[in-house]
């Protein structure tokens, strides 16, 4: 089984933005545009009659922008790169104005199956 944390940073890469885990984002010069990723809930194993069948997760998504066209597409966005994933919610977030960012969050239902 693959890595839920290569994973999810290859597919938000597919951006051209900056990824960063949410945890390890720039402390003091923003990027324009960026995102960031956190698992906010690992179930780990999932099981079928007594055997291990893959993984599952709840990922949290976060795309930032000091261009709000770019966040006002954010489902878009992001429900594009994390397309093998199952979107659970999301919503504009509040402008931050020390840094001049706009926001958008989604929350995602990863699944990593073993293949036979």
């Amino acid at each position: 089984m693959s890595n839920i944390y290569t994973d999810v940073k290859t597919a938000l890469a597919a951006s051209g933005y900056p990824v960063y885990q949410e945890s390890a984002a720039p402390a003091e010069s923003f990027p324009d545009t960026y995102l960031t990723y956190m698992v906010i809930f690992d179930e780990g194993l999932l099981h079928a009659k007594n055997q291990p069948v893959g993984n599952a997760a709840r990922v949290m998504v976060k795309l930032y922008s000091r261009d709000p066209e770019i966040t006002q597409g954010g489902r878009g966005t992001l429900d594009g790169l994390m397309s093998e994933c199952l979107r659970i919610g999301g919503g504009d977030l509040p402008y931050y104005a020390p840094t001049g960012h706009y926001g958008y969050t989604c929350d995602y239902r990863y699944f990593d199956y073993e293949e036979d």
